[in-house]
């Protein structure tokens, strides 16, 4: 699991221009790349029903409204003008609408991160990197 949040920080780190406009595909590509090779959990938006362990939340559990939910959280994320708005609207929708079966904190973060990356604001992703390379 580590090595996928390495390779998931490099597809971000080499697709800079990503990072700029938000897009349904980009979160899909960063979720592809932290689940790969974990066994039993599938890329994409899933179809089944997910539970919250200690909590009655229940997030959507239909695919047509999971993916209607994930294309408004694009729209809410681009149409965000500061960059602490827009990574605080990626973190916490993406978090909270559990649109994938598995990783979905861990894919927030990671577009969450990547908004700060080319903006006045990258050392918030630099300390990340630090901290990261440290971790290794």
């Amino acid at each position: 699991m580590i090595l996928n949040n390495k390779e998931a920080i490099d597809y971000i780190l080499s697709h800079p221009q990503d990072c700029q406009t938000m897009a349904l595909k980009k979160i899909e590509d960063v979720h592809r790349l932290l689940i790969q090779k974990l066994p039993g959990v599938c890329h994409g938006i899933r179809n089944s029903v997910v539970f919250i362990l200690a909590t009655t939340y229940r997030p959507l559990d239909n695919f047509n409204q999971l993916k209607v939910s994930l294309k408004e959280t694009v729209v809410v994320i681009n149409r965000s003008v500061p960059v602490f708005q827009k990574a605080l609207a990626a973190i916490g929708l993406i978090s909270y609408g559990q649109p994938f079966v598995d990783c979905n904190k861990r894919t927030a973060r990671l577009v969450g991160n990547a908004i700060f990356m080319h903006t006045k604001y990258a050392h918030f992703f630099t300390v990340a990197l630090i901290w990261w390379n440290i971790k290794k």
